[in-house]
This record gives structure tokens, C-alpha cells and sequence, in this order.
């Protein structure tokens, strides 16, 4: 049993044994199962954490919580930062520097510490570049092997936070605007037209506060009808217009004109319409104002043109003319009674010679007023001045009339302009305006003293017709007034222009000043010339240039500008009130630069006073030739006899020498005078400087040196080339005496073409350069004055560069001077120069004298002297000669001697009859006659007539005794 029961109980712990293995294989299999399901869920929830943290688009980050070391990012980290993975793993974040405030990751850090999770942190983060980003941040703790780690998810907010820190600046600058704008400002409900606010400009302008403005609707500032505004917004709204003109109602009840500027704009997501409002109240009175003078001015120019249209308004009688006047003046003033009063010889007695009345186009005359009773009323007609009265009881020079006068017809402002004939005071031409009071303008006194000249010329008119050589002697005034009239005319038209210019494009300084003198509005012009004057628009005008403002708000003293001068600029004004009542409340000055008109007008008086000159020389020219014709021709006649001794001869030379010097003397007055007559013909200006470089070089001091430089063009010009040898000898010899210690003298040939000049096209310039002393500024602008000179007496006649300047003008040339103190002086010549060359004519060869053989010759001239010594010369070249003082004398000796005369030789200005009447004369009477003048001054022009009347040559006084001698043989070969 022992046996048995040990072999049980081995077998029936060997069952249990199994039993227990079984059960422990199956629940191991059990566990290993589930262990397994575990895991496949745990691989499976790993791979959705992988994909979902390497996908990712926010930057996604593990972190170990005690030292803030990186574990592991995303691509999504990467793109966002900059940094790799290599860069990051196993480095903190704070050793990167990602953080730019480490406060960010301890609040972080001690929310997560106290929660487990930290959701929305915005922080700024620092990329690898160094650029600043911001990120929206969620973070949670998890466990990784029994350690804390921090699981961030961070998106960037950079541009979404920048945009809307962009949205609030916007609208902060929006507000600012809109609050501290000087503009009128008005925000507006386009659906009933609410005004939602209002700056506090427009609360200034308006006169309501903001707050009021706020209650209000638009239409209630607003003179439209409501229908008629609510037109205007929805216009604004769909943007179809933008620009509108209302006029508007202020809280004072006053109504303004503005123009408004507006659109729609989005304000806190509410579609509202903003609005600019710019007061044009001013603006448009000025507009008017300008449109108003323009009218005035086209008004004037169409009075003036009825006048002078058509030539016919001195074909009428004095009377027609007068009423013409009258009524055309009365339309064009607007003025109720229009009269012209005729004043007596002693002005005792003043008649009325014709009245027009407007409102009943009649005309009346014969009221007569005792001029003696109201001696400052004519004193006034006297002083030649327009009597313009606003209140004619109060004004001085009107109120000794009558108040009876006044009040019978209501008068209470005239204006009178003063007639003038032969000299003396002879009417007035009266403007009489019925109602309210009237300031006259200057405009309006200056055209009545236009028309005060017109009526003179009717009187003078009518006074010429009593006598022929008046007639044709006030024909030539009224000429000239004609031209005068048509010149005003043309500056009233071109003052309208200019008015129209004014109101497109304002080509003057325009300013508009307050009472106070502040500067309220500039145009560009204006602007720029307050610039360059130094004034701050800014500030208050007090001063232009040289002018105090006050002054320049007053009447000039003569004209109707005044003159402003700042350095070398000068400055025309014209200064016009803009009153709203009895004083003006803004002022308008209009700013003229006329430094360059002033300049041209002081070349023009230099040119006049030149003209002036040549005039006078020309007279002395005739006389003084006169004397040396006498003188010549004895002298020649003299050198000619035989067996005459040396002595005698040379004394004769040096009288003839002396003789045709002091022609010469003549020609140079004639020739700054531009009163002599040119032989031009092509003159190579090389050539014929290289000749005279040559002299030069033998007489000028040896301290001197000249140089003439020049290249290989042509220098040809048509010229006078005695006159060209005489212009450069001038120049040499002053360059000559301002180098008395020595220097260079260069004279350089150029040919150059100038686009800039009339005509345009090639010229020759000559500069002619010395190292001299240079020429004082006080002195350069007297150049060129005839007799001006700064060197010691007997050393200059001041003719030298008068003569220079005389002869490139009458070769149609002009001459400029450039000049340094103590360096020298540079003259350049410019003269047109001619194109191709033109083969001159040969010089005739000098041979005996042609005589005559025995062929009668007249003379006539009305010096005894000279007509002696031209008798003695005929003579001696074998004519016979008969003698007249006249040209009617020697019509008498023609006519005594029809057959026998062959030749008239006369002079051609003379008393009772002169050389050309003569020759028109002997042309109808004795046609076979030849007839020569001769002259003391130069002819120029005048030979072409000469030639028409019949004369066949003529000889220039002096006469040298061969050229008569060729003249005469001539004459009567033809």
C-alpha cells in the first residue's frame, strides 16, 4: 500500500502539477495575447503621434521640463524658425536665444507646473536669422520614461498680429486726421443723411459744437431741398461724383459758398460717406471781381474801337462827333447825365456844349454856369488832373457848386476830365451819376482822359478846317493821337488778356492779404518771389523789397503800379481793395518782376539819345563840308600850277591833309551817329586784319605784344572796309592806353553760328583783348556815349567807341564788352557773315584829269564862298560856268539859256528851292539837261529818290577835285 499509494500520490501530484502548469501556460497566453493588443494599439497610437507631429504646419517641439533641453521637433519647427533639427537637439531653448523674453518661458513653464497644460501664450520668438516672430503657444506635460517633458504646439500669428497693429495705427491716424485736420470735416449717414460726427474745425466753421453737429442732419446746413440732397449723397455713394457745390448755412444764419469733396468709406464695419468742405466764399467774390473787370475793360476797348473804326469819325461835324462821344461814354460809365462844358476866354463863363441823358437817349445843350463863383472847381479843370468825387457835397473841389444843382437831378458823384487845345484849358467832358454814391477807378479816370483827348482833337479838327496849313499841320497830330489811341487800345486789349490769363493761369504773383496784412492765399508766382525775397509766407507781410505794405495799400504817386526794387530786381505792384462794407476787408496785390523791361528801356533811351546825336551831326556835317569844300578845291587847284616852289607845295599838301582830316572828323560823328553812307562789299576780315596787324606792329609801343589767331574759314562780311580799318584801329588804340605798362593785345577771328538771334544763321565774331586795366563799373554803361571819356585833356575826344559802336550797328551788327578789373578787357564784334564769295570790283587806276571842252555848267549854290571855289575849279578844267544862288535863280538862267547849259552842278539843300526840286523842275522843263548834286551831308536812301527826280550823279562835299572832275566827265558822257 506504501508502494501504491506513493505511486498514487506521485501520479496524483504529477496531474496537479500539469493541471497548474496548464492553467499558468493558458493565462500566460491570455496575458501575452492582451499584451499584444496593447502594444499593436500602442505602435498603432505611437505612428498617428508621428505622422500628426512630423505633418504638422505649426511648429511642434518636446522639451525635458527640469532643463529645457530639445528632444525632438517637426519640419513644422523648422520652417518656422530656421533652426534643424542638428542645431536644437540636446541644446536648451535657452541657449539658442529662441526666447526674446525669458519671462515668456517661466510663465510657461510655472503654468504648466501648476496646471499641466497652458493653453493661447503669445510670446516673441527670435528665428535663426535673427528676425523677430510672434507665436500663439499651447503646451502640455508629458511623461517620457519616467521624466517630465513638455509638449509645445506654437503657430504663427506675425503677419495676422502685425495686421492688426496696422488696423489700429490706420485707424489712430485716421482719428488724428480727422480730429486735428484744419479742414471741415463731416462724417455722414448716406441713409437720411445723419451727420455721425464732425471735427472741431467744422465746429468752428459751423458755429455748432461737435456735439451739436452729431444731432444734426445734413440738410438742416444744407439749402437744398431735402429730396435734392439725398440725389447728391447716393451720387456720392456709388462714386459717380466726388466734387459738389452747395452753399451752406452757418449757425449765425449766414449762408456760405462751399465745395464739398466726397466718397464712401467703411468706418468700424458701418458704410458711411466722408466729407472735405472748403469755403469758396472769397474765392468766387474775387472771381467776380476779376469777371466784372474784364467785362469793364472789353467795355472800354469797344468804346475806343467805335471811335477809331473805320476811319470815318473825323468825316463828321464837330457837333456829331461830340454827341458820338457822349453817348457812346455814357453807355460804357453806366452814367445817368454825360456832358462836354465849354469855357470862355478868361474862364469867367463855362457853357454846356452838349449832354447826353442815358435813361431818355435825348441830347440837350445851353446851360451856362459863372465859373468865376466856383474859382476851386476850375482851378482843379486847370491843373490838367481828373476831378473823380465820391460825394460830390463834401469833396472840396466839387462842393462850391450849388446844392440846388445836385439835388434837381439827384446827383451825387461826377468825374471830370480836363480838354486841352493848342495848350490851354478849353473844356471839361463831366460824368454825372444820379443815386447812390460811386468811387470812381483808375481805369475809368484814365479812359475819361482818353476821351478828354478826343474831344480836344474834334476842337483842333474843326478849328483846322478855317485854314489849309493848320489842316495839314493838326492832320499829322491827329495821325499820331490815331496811333497813340490804337497803342492804348492794344494795352486795353492786352490788359483784358491778361485779365483772362489771370482767372486760367495767373502768370503774375497774386497774393490775398487780410486787414491785418497776414498772407491769405499765393499763386506759384507769388510764392517764388516771397521766396527769393526772404519773406516767410507764415508770417504777416509787413515789407516787400524796399516798400512798407502801407504804402503799398495807398494810391501811387503817378501811374497806377508802384515800384519796388530788391538788389538788381525790380518790381512793379498794383494794389486792389476787396471791401465787404465801407473799409476793405482783404487786399489783392498783384507782383510784376520788370527788371529785364526796365533794361531793355535803358538800352532803347541810350539808342534815342544816339539817334539824337547823328541828327546834330548831320546838320554840322552839311556846314562844316561847305567850308572845307573851298579849302580843298584851292588847294588842288593850287598844287596844280606850275613852277611851284617846295615850300609852297608842301604847306598846300599839309592844308589839303589837314583839310580831309577834318572830314574824317565828320565822318566819325556820322558814323556813331549812323548817319554815313557805306561803300559795302565782301572784305575778308582776315586779310585785311593780317595788313593792319602788320602797322601795328611798327607803331605801338614795343611793351606790346599782338597775336591774331584765326582758322580755315572764310570771314567774309559785307562791309565798308575803310569803315571795318577805322572800328579796329579805335579798339587797338584803347586797348592800346589801357596797357600803359606793357601787355598782350589778341585779336581772334571766329565764324560761328547763332540759332538764338534775327535773323539766325552764320556770323563772323571779332574779339579784340587786352590785359589792360579793365573798366570801372560806373563808367561801363557810358561806353559808348558820344564825348564820354575818362582820359586827361588832349589825350581822348571820346569819339573812339562811339564811332566802334555807330559803325557794327549800320553794318547790322551788335558789339559786346567783358571786363575785370586789373586782368582786362574783351570787345566782341559780331557782324553777319556772307556766304560764299564775291569777286570785288577793281580799284580804277589814277590817271589825269578828265577836262572839259568847253561845255557850259551851272552852278548853283547858296554859300558864295564855296560856289567861288567850284567856279575856279570848273575853270581850270576848261568849262565854262554860269552861277545861281537858288534853285529858282537858276530855273530864271535855263530858261535865259535853254541851248547853251549842258549841265547843272548843284547843291542840294538851299533856300526857297533845293538841288532835288531843281532837278524835278529841269526834268519837265528842259529834259536835255544833266544835272549832278552835290551834298554835305550823306544821302543814304535819298539817291534812289535823287535818281527818280532826274539827277544822273552826285559828289560828296569836300570835293576832291578829281572825283568832281570824273564826275562831271561822266555826266555828260551819258
Amino acid at each position: 500500500m506504501n508502494g501504491l499509494e506513493w505511486v498514487i500520490g506521485i501520479v496524483a501530484f504529477l496531474l496537479f502539477a500539469f493541471g497548474v502548469i496548464w492553467l499558468l501556460l493558458r493565462h500566460t497566453r491570455t496575458r501575452l495575447q492582451r499584451l499584444e493588443q496593447k502594444d499593436a494599439t500602442l505602435r498603432e497610437s505611437e505612428e498617428r503621434f508621428r505622422v500628426a507631429f512630423h505633418t504638422s504646419p505649426d511648429a511642434i517641439n518636446i522639451n525635458r521640463l527640469a532643463d529645457g533641453l530639445y528632444v525632438d521637433i517637426n519640419a513644422g519647427f523648422t520652417a518656422l524658425t530656421g533652426y534643424t533639427r542638428e542645431d536644437v537637439i540636446g541644446r536648451s531653448s535657452l541657449e539658442i536665444e529662441i526666447w526674446c523674453d525669458p519671462a515668456d518661458r517661466q510663465k510657461l513653464v510655472e503654468g504648466l507646473q501648476a496646471n499641466g497644460y497652458y493653453e493661447n501664450l503669445e510670446a516673441r520668438f527670435r528665428r535663426k536669422n535673427g528676425d523677430i516672430g510672434i507665436g500663439l503657444m499651447s503646451a502640455k506635460i508629458m511623461m517620457l520614461q519616467g521624466v517630465p517633458h513638455i509638449l509645445s504646439v506654437t503657430r504663427d500669428i506675425t503677419e495676422r498680429k502685425q495686421t492688426e497693429d496696422a488696423l489700429r495705427e490706420s485707424e489712430t491716424r485716421y482719428r488724428s486726421l480727422f480730429t486735428n485736420n484744419h479742414a471741415v470735416m463731416l462724417l455722414i449717414d448716406p441713409e437720411g443723411g445723419a451727420i455721425v460726427d464732425a471735427n472741431p474745425a467744422a465746429a468752428h466753421y459751423y458755429g455748432w459744437t461737435q456735439a451739436e453737429l452729431r444731432q444734426k442732419k445734413v440738410g438742416e446746413i444744407n439749402t437744398l431741398s431735402p429730396e435734392e440732397v439725398q440725389a447728391e449723397m447716393d451720387l456720392a455713394r456709388s462714386e459717380q461724383r466726388s466734387h459738389f457745390v452747395f452753399r451752406h448755412r452757418l449757425a449765425d444764419g449766414s449762408i456760405r459758398d462751399v465745395e464739398v469733396f466726397s466718397g464712401p468709406i467703411t468706418v468700424q464695419g458701418r458704410s458711411l460717406l466722408y466729407s472735405i468742405i472748403h469755403d469758396t466764399t472769397e474765392r468766387n467774390r474775387a472771381e467776380a471781381l476779376l469777371k466784372e473787370n474784364e467785362q469793364r475793360q472789353r467795355r472800354y476797348a469797344g468804346l475806343l474801337a467805335s471811335l477809331i473804326g473805320g476811319g470815318e469819325f473825323f468825316k463828321r461835324t464837330l457837333d456829331e462827333n461830340l454827341q458820338n462821344i457822349v453817348k457812346l461814354s455814357a453807355r460804357v460809365f453806366e452814367t445817368e447825365r454825360t456832358s462836354i462844358w465849354v469855357y470862355n476866354a478868361d474862364y469867367s463863363e463855362i457853357e454846356c456844349r452838349c449832354l447826353y441823358t442815358l435813361s431818355t437817349d435825348v441830347f440837350s445843350a445851353g446851360g451856362t454856369l459863372h465859373a468865376v463863383q466856383f474859382p476851386t472847381y476850375t482851378s482843379g479843370h486847370k491843373t490838367g488832373s481828373v476831378i473823380a468825387a465820391y460825394d460830390v457835397r463834401t469833396d472840396p473841389r466839387t462842393c462850391e457848386l450849388p446844392a440846388e444843382y445836385y439835388d434837381a437831378y439827384n446827383i451825387h458823384s461826377l468825374m471830370d476830365a480836363s480838354v486841352w487845345a493848342h495848350g490851354s484849358l478849353a473844356a471839361i467832358l463831366c460824368f454825372e451819376h444820379v443815386g447812390q454814391k460811386r468811387r470812381w477807378l483808375p481805369e475809368e479816370e484814365q479812359l475819361a482822359q482818353t476821351l478828354a483827348t478826343y474831344i480836344s482833337f474834334c476842337f483842333e479838327a474843326h478849328e483846322r478846317a478855317q485854314a489849309e496849313k493848320a489842316l495839314r499841320e493838326s492832320e499829322e497830330r491827329l495821325r499820331e493821337a490815331l496811333e497813340a489811341t490804337e497803342q492804348l487800345l492794344a494795352l486795353i486789349q492786352t490788359q483784358a488778356r491778361q485779365v483772362q490769363d489771370i482767372i486760367d493761369t495767373v502768370p503774375e504773383g497774386v497774393l490775398l492779404l487780410d486787414a491785418s496784412g497776414r498772407i491769405l492765399t499765393t499763386n506759384p508766382v507769388a510764392e517764388n518771389v516771397l521766396n527769393s525775397l526772404g519773406i516767410d509766407v507764415g508770417q504777416p507781410l509787413t515789407h516787400l523789397g524796399d516798400r512798407a505794405l502801407v504804402e503799398l495799400l495807398t494810391s501811387p504817386p503817378q501811374g497806377l503800379r508802384h515800384e519796388m526794387t530788391s538788389g538788381e530786381r525790380f518790381f512793379e505792384i498794383i494794389a486792389r481793395p476787396i471791401a465787404n462794407g465801407s473799409e476793405p476787408e482783404h487786399w489783392v496785390l498783384v507782383i510784376h518782376e520788370a527788371t529785364h523791361e526796365r533794361a531793355a528801356r535803358q538800352q532803347l533811351e541810350r539808342q534815342e539819345r544816339l539817334a539824337s546825336v547823328g541828327q546834330l551831326a548831320a546838320g554840322i556835317a552839311h556846314d562844316f563840308n561847305n567850308i572845307l569844300a573851298g579849302i580843298v578845291l584851292y588847294s588842288q587847284m593850287s598844287l596844280r600850277m606850275p613852277a611851284l616852289p617846295p615850300q609852297l607845295r608842301e604847306r598846300l599838301l599839309i592844308i589839303v591833309e589837314q583839310a580831309h582830316r577834318a572830314s574824317d572828323l565828320v565822318n566819325q560823328i556820322l558814323d556813331f551817329g549812323r548817319r554815313s553812307v557805306l561803300d559795302r562789299q565782301p572784305v575778308d576780315l582776315a586779310a585785311l586784319l593780317a595788313e593792319q596787324v602788320k602797322l601795328w606792329e611798327r607803331t605801338l609801343p614795343e611793351t606790346i605784344r599782338i597775336t591774331l589767331t584765326y582758322g580755315a574759314d572764310a570771314y567774309l562780311v559785307n562791309a565798308d572796309k575803310t569803315r571795318m580799318q577805322q572800328m579796329f584801329m579805335n579798339l587797338v588804340v584803347n586797348a592800346r592806353d589801357a596797357m600803359l605798362e606793357g601787355g598782350e593785345l589778341r585779336i581772334d577771328l571766329a565764324r560761328v553760328y547763332l540759332a538764338d538771334v534775327e535773323p539766325p544763321g552764320e556770323w563772323v565774331r571779332a574779339d579784340v583783348t587786352d590785359t589792360g586795366s579793365g573798366i570801372p563799373e560806373d563808367v561801363l554803361p557810358h561806353i559808348y556815349d558820344p564825348f564820354f571819356t575818362t582820359k586827361g585833356p588832349g589825350k581822348g575826344s571820346g569819339l573812339g567807341l562811339a564811332q566802334v559802336y555807330g559803325i557794327v550797328v549800320s553794318h547790322d551788327g551788335w558789339i559786346d564788352v567783358k571786363t575785370h578789373i586789373g586782368a582786362g578787357t574783351t570787345f566782341s564784334i559780331f557782324l553777319p557773315a556772307l556766304t560764299t564769295p564775291e569777286a570785288a570790283a577793281p580799284a580804277p587806276q589814277p590817271g589825269a584829269l578828265p577836262m572839259g571842252h568847253g561845255e557850259t555848267i551851272l552852278v548853283v549854290e547858296d554859300n558864295p564862298a564855296t560856289r567861288a571855289a567850284i567856279v575856279a575849279a570848273l575853270e581850270m578844267l576848261q568849262y565854262r560856268t554860269l552861277e545861281a544862288a537858288n534853285g529858282k535863280e537858276a530855273l530864271h538862267i535855263v530858261k535865259a539859256h535853254p541851248a547853251e547849259i549842258a549841265l547843272v552842278l548843284s547843291d542840294l539843300v538851299m533856300p526857297e528851292m533845293g538841288g532835288k526840286a531843281l532837278a524835278a523842275a529841269l526834268r519837265q522843263r528842259a529834259p536835255h539837261v544833266r544835272v549832278v548834286v552835290m551834298s554835305g551831308h550823306p544821302l543814304g536812301t535819298e539817291v534812289n529818290t535823287l535818281r527818280e527826280a532826274g539827277v544822273v550823279a552826285w559828289v560828296q562835299k569836300p570835293p576832291d577835285l578829281r572825283e568832281l572832275a570824273e564826275a562831271l566827265a561822266q555826266a555828260l558822257s551819258k
